[in-house]
């Protein structure tokens, strides 16, 4: 047997799509689930890019940080 395992990327603040890279595809995610909280059925954590509980502008302004950069 093999001990090895397989690796998962880190996440990448910005990336709320969970595709591996930050850019207009997480902008969009943010504006589908827009407003959604913690426990509601249009919240997913990934698009909660500073994981405060809510979508809104400050996950945008981490897209914007992180923009163009991709998951090692």
């Amino acid at each position: 047997a093999s001990d090895v395992y397989k690796r998962q990327p880190p996440e990448l603040a910005g990336d709320a799509n969970a595709d591996g890279v930050v850019n207009a595809l997480d902008l969009q995610e943010i504006i589908n689930r827009y407003g959604a909280k913690t426990g509601e059925a249009n919240y997913t954590e990934h698009a909660d890019c500073n994981g405060d509980g809510v979508i809104d502008e400050l996950d945008i302004f981490e897209i914007g940080l992180n923009w163009g950069k991709t998951a090692e």
